[in-house]
């Protein structure tokens, strides 16, 4: 396959249960330097996994971090107290955050998030951690140049609709449109940096 066009970024968020006893990172944290802490991620490669793995490191707490099959039993195991936090898509967890039964703490971001401007990033707090999840287009490899062009321009005009701004601005996504050449290389770092992750955590060989 070969890059298209990205679309939006779909940022990482910290979250917990709103019952629970963690009303700030630094508390999670607190829990995790006196050996307790329990960190919820999706699959062992995920970004998620990547993200709490980084956290860990720069905070030097010896958390467990367990991977789950999917977003929804991990929301199920935050829920449940089973976990002290998880990690997901702010979309993701709409529905919890909407019922109160969840609370970010933190989000993962270079700058705080549209909609979200309360929830302070992961660096802002003293752990300099940051990713960016994506939303992007991939084709088969050699798409003719003239349907690349069609699509990079249909992409960005379909973004500045007010219309579609509603509806992707409800499901907390920021529009980050990227033609080709930039998502390419924004790929190539990407991938760079995530197979150093799978080797150095022993992942992949």
């Amino acid at each position: 396959l070969d890059p298209v066009v990205n679309v939006f970024l779909d940022q990482e968020v910290i979250y917990t249960r709103s019952t629970g006893p963690f009303d700030s990172l630094q508390a999670v944290m607190e829990r995790a330097a006196a050996g307790r802490g329990r960190w919820g991620a999706a699959t062992p490669g995920s970004l998620e996994r990547q993200a709490l793995e980084r956290l860990k490191v720069v905070a030097d707490v010896p958390a467990r971090i367990v991977s789950h099959d999917g977003g929804g039993d991990l929301i199920l195991n935050v829920l449940n107290g089973t976990l002290d936090i998880g990690v997901g898509e702010a979309q993701e967890i709409r529905s919890q955050l909407d019922a109160g039964s969840l609370r970010i703490l933190a989000v993962f971001s270079e700058t705080r998030l549209p909609g979200l401007e309360a929830y302070p990033t992961v660096t802002e707090l003293g752990y300099d951690v940051a990713v960016t999840k994506f939303r992007g287009l991939m084709a088969p490899k050699n798409l003719p140049g003239e349907i690349v062009e069609a699509w990079e321009r249909g992409v960005s005009q379909v973004l500045e609709l007010d219309a579609y701004r509603d509806v992707y601005s409800s499901q907390m996504l920021a529009p980050a449109f990227m033609g080709q050449s930039e998502f390419t290389e924004f790929l190539d770092t990407f991938v760079g940096q995530t197979s150093t992750f799978l080797r150095d955590s022993g992942v992949i060989d």
